[in-house]
Parts: C-alpha cells; structure tokens; sequence
C-alpha cells in the first residue's frame, strides 16, 4: 500500500473503536490534566481501548509529571513555531546552558539533549499543546521500528537520521519528524484528532501481523546490560517473567534479523550469561533511542549461570576477540556458530533443556561431483544461500529479461528487490550463475558479462556464483570494478560474520 486509501480510513472512522479514539484524542487539549490516562496517549492503543471500554476511572498525573508538562508547554507558547526554522529555534533553546529551568518533586533544573531524548514522550506532549500544528506527541520510545513501518507503509517522507553520535542533531530532529506527520495530515485532509487516532490506534492495528511466529534463527548474537538490580537485570528479570508476551528495546545491531538468538550477558559484579532470547524485530536506527542502533529482542528464558571465568576456558571462546575484551563493548555482537555451540553445549552441561537450545542452519553440504551443469549450481547453491539469508522465492526473479540497446533481451540468472516497470525497472542486486570458473579469466568473463545489465538495472550489488565460490562487487561511482571485488569460498560462506556482510549488501 503506497498510500493511505480513503475507503479504509473512512470505514475504520465509523466503527466503534474508531469513534471512541477520534473522540479521545479530541479532548486531549483539556483533559490531561485531570485524567493520568491521556499520558497512555504514547503507549499504544490496545491498552487505551481497554481502559476506556471498562471505564476506568480519570486518575490525574503524578504533580511533578503534570508540572514538568506544564512548565515546558508555557516555555514553548512563549516562543513562535510557525516554520520550520523557528520550531528548531526553540527545541534549541530548551537544551541551551542559558534555557530554562523546570520545577520537579521541587527542585529545578535544566534540560539538555541527553535528558530530552529521555523525556521526549513528555516533552513532545507539551510542545504539541502549545503548537498542536507543528509538533506531534512522540510515542514510540522504545519502538522506532513502527514508525519505519507506517512510514514505508503509508509512503510517509521522514528525513535521514543524524548520526549517532551528534545528540544535539537527534533532538532537533524531533522537528522534521514532526513536520513529516503533519505534512502526512495536511496532505490526508486529516485535523489533529485524527492524525493522533491514525498514528497511535489505526496503523498499528493495521499492520499487526497476523501470524507472530518467529522464523527459524539465522545468527547468535550477545546483547550485554548491568547487573544492578535497577538496571540490565532487573528489566531481563521482568521479561523472563513476562515469557512470550515480554519484549524491550535494547541496544544491538543493524544486521539482526528477526528469529535470530540473543545471549544476554551481565557485567559486573555477576560477570555471566544470563538468559536467553529471541529477535523479534529486525535491528533499526533509532534517532530517540541513546544508542540509535537498536533491537526489539523477547521470548527470554533464564539459563544455568555461566560465569565470565567459565566460559573464556573452553577452546573456542578462549580464542575470541569477545573474551579478549572480556565480554566488554557495544551490546549486539554476532557470534560465530562454533563460539555459539560451544556456549550452548556449556549451557547444557548445566542444565540447560536441549530442546530449548534454538538450532541454527547450516547449509547443505555440496561437492563438485554432485554438480554437472549451471541448474545444478542453482539448486544446489544458490538458492539454499539465499534461503539461508532469509529470503523466499518471493524475494527473486530469476531469468527476468532486460531491454539492452536496440531491443536485445538479456535474462540475469537471478534479480533482488525489483522495482518499476520498464524502462524505468531497477533492482537491488544480480546475480551471475556460472557452471565453473576454475580459472581467473572465468571470473573475468563472468563479470564483464553481467556488468552491463547491472549497469542498465542500476543495481548496488553484483555476484558472481559458481561451483567453485563467489564474487562480491558493489557499485560506487556508478559503475563495477574489477578490482574491487571479494573473493569467497564455499567454506567461507558458510560462518555467519560473512553471512551477515552478504545480506547487506542484498537486501
């Protein structure tokens, strides 16, 4: 769906839940300070729907709550909005050393972005009721992901995402975000109610899947926290306890996948492996969240305590870059299969149920005697490979034809992530099949070969496969180079860091 449709919005606007939420969200000017409830305004629709079907009673905020909201919005009235330069104007100047000061639980102090990141659910609240026509109330604190989903969805344009490090430039993104949404509003004939409704209550219930079961795990990788008990441990205690229904945000890495393994280990003072877990949302940027590169990870069980000393001694970690730094550095590092083995095999020693122990694929084992012609290379290679990086047979073409010069027809092997129709059909990544390139002028030919049709689809990414390994080529400058290319065996394709580098630069 590239847009919103009108029939669908106009039928979900009819129905009960819709009323109840348009007339909700309605109210919202007036009744948050009497009613704690309109907080949950950022938690998700589901729980508000039930609340106000059970009719629960208005409990109002907590006062340092509701005088931290109030202290913001009469900051924020003080000062114009009405383009974009001056809504940023003042999202500066609330994180400024000479901004203003903020009276909580009685004592006063000073936001900065850091802070503001933290309290963006609150913050953006206030800022929307002083300029409800340039800023939106933030409620995804912890899940990003599903503002990239309703954005691709919807064809929502939300800007690039600053860098990781340039917090100042995160928080003032809070203002393109905003205005993609009310750009989104105006261009839907939406009023404010609505565009809440829409964000909080209809597109999540939309694109909530119909089947939650998690896909066979491609990768293991370790997610790391603290182990007080207000920090990392008490929050991966309350997901275990939570079982399949728990999940959280956590910091981790791009190439995540969902169904993917995650081992948490906790730092001092308790140095082990303590539970174990699921993806349950691929790895996503995240320009709110402290360390932006995040995971949405649940489905944890605890495991036998496995103590930092007991697993840097067996032969395979005892070697890993991991136990070098003794399990220290950015939370999401992908482990390889024989590390992943060697832990859950420890684990299981100690107790741990084997039919709890999450397998991951290995490919099939092929040798050159089983291989006597291009077809075979593709059955037999090609498509497990693809299949091992977590596409279907829905996610290629192959022998898709392609218009070269004066009508020629050329068919690539295999094509990823078509787009358009001729002549402006483009693709993500080709695929060259071959029997077999014993020798380098094999490769060679292989890759002049493909490199025009890659050309003439605009693809990122070129390979070149046979029985006798790969060849990885990106496009930069507009063009394959020769040189550039990496060279890989199958043995190599088969360890999971390469894995994850072939499915970037797939997908």
């Amino acid at each position: 769906m590239d847009k919103l449709h009108p029939y669908v919005w106009e039928l979900y606007g009819e129905t009960p839940g819709g009323q109840a939420m348009l007339d909700y969200f309605s109210r919202l000017p007036t009744a948050y300070r009497t009613s704690g409830l309109y907080l949950e305004v950022l938690n998700g629709a589901d729980h508000l729907e039930e609340v106000i079907e059970a009719g629960s009673p208005m409990v109002p905020p907590p006062p340092d709550v509701l005088d931290f909201i109030e202290g913001v919005k009469a900051f924020a009235q003080a000062q114009p909005a009405s383009s974009p330069e001056q809504a940023r104007e003042l999202l500066h100047a609330l994180v400024s050393e000479d901004g203003p000061s903020f009276l909580v639980a009685g004592e006063a102090f000073q936001l900065d972005e850091y802070l503001a990141l933290d309290n963006l659910h609150l913050i953006s609240l206030a800022l929307h009721l002083a300029h409800p026509e340039v800023f939106v109330p933030y409620g995804f604190q912890d899940n990003y992901w599903a503002v990239e989903q309703m954005a691709r969805e919807f064809a929502i344009a939300l800007p690039p995402i600053p860098p990781k490090r340039d917090f100042k430039a995160r928080w003032l993104y809070f203002s393109d975000y905003s205005q993609a949404f009310q750009n989104f509003r105006i261009e839907h004939g939406m009023n404010l109610p609505e565009l809440l409704a829409f964000m909080n209550d209809f597109a999540p219930l939309y694109l909530t899947r119909t089947d939650e079961t998690l896909p066979e795990p491609l990768n293991a990788w370790l997610l790391i926290g603290n182990s007080e008990e207000d920090g990392a441990k008490g929050h991966m205690d309350y997901l275990i306890e939570q079982g399949d229904q728990g999940r959280a945000a956590w910091q981790g890495n791009l190439n995540m996948r969902r169904g993917d393994v995650v081992l948490m280990y906790l730092y001092s003072p308790l140095k082990q492996l303590y539970a174990l877990g699921r993806v349950v949302e691929d790895g996503y940027l995240s320009p709110f969240f402290h360390y932006k590169q995040a995971v949405q990870v649940g489905h944890f069980q605890r495991v036998p305590p496995l103590s930092y000393q007991e697993l840097s001694s067996g032969p395979v970690m005892s070697r890993s870059g991991l136990v070098a730094r003794r399990m220290q550095g950015a939370s999401g590092a992908l482990l390889t299969r024989e590390e992943y083995q060697e832990l859950m095999e420890a684990l299981i020693e100690r107790g741990l149920d084997p039919a709890q122990v999450p397998a991951l694929p290995v490919l099939p084992s092929t040798t050159l005697e089983q291989l006597g012609s291009e077809r075979d290379v593709e059955l037999q290679l090609v498509e497990p490979l693809l299949e091992r990086l977590g596409l279907t047979d829905e996610d290629w073409v192959r022998q898709m034809p392609v218009r070269m010069g004066r009508g020629e027809r050329y068919y690539p092997d295999y094509v990823l992530g078509v787009t358009g129709d001729f002549p402006e059909q483009r693709v993500q990544a080709l695929i060259e099949v071959k029997y077999r390139t014993p020798h380098e002028r094999d490769w060679k030919e292989a890759f002049w070969q493909a490199q025009s049709y890659a050309l003439r689809l605009q693809a990122k990414t070129l390979m070149v496969i046979s029985a006798d390994g790969l060849r990885v080529y990106q496009q930069r400058q507009g063009n394959f180079a020769w040189e550039q290319g990496w060279a890989l065996t199958w043995e190599e394709v088969s360890e999971a860091q390469v894995l994850t580098q072939l499915r970037r630069v797939l997908t």
